[in-house]
């Protein structure tokens, strides 16, 4: 058995349930709230992105309608 004082309590520990295994420490709310902002930001980048994707493909369809117009247009200008 082992004494130990924890947050100004004593306690008793049995040595032998004790392991080498690594414990990381509980994260503060400050880490917490950073890494939820941090997802928040990287989910709100990757729609801003398929967002100017969605942009950038709408463009590009009504540029080749436009341009399908406009040879449609030169080619009823020469039949007639």
């Amino acid at each position: 058995m082992a004494t130990v004082t924890v947050d100004g309590k004593v306690l008793s520990v049995d040595v032998a349930l004790l392991t080498k295994e690594v414990v990381e420490p509980e994260k503060t709310e400050k880490e917490i709230k950073a890494e939820e902002e941090k997802v928040v930001a990287e989910k709100k980048a990757s729609e801003d992105k398929k967002a100017e994707e969605e942009k950038k493909a709408a463009e590009k369809k009504a540029e080749e309608e436009r341009v399908a117009a406009e040879k449609k247009a030169a080619e009823e200008r020469k039949s007639c």
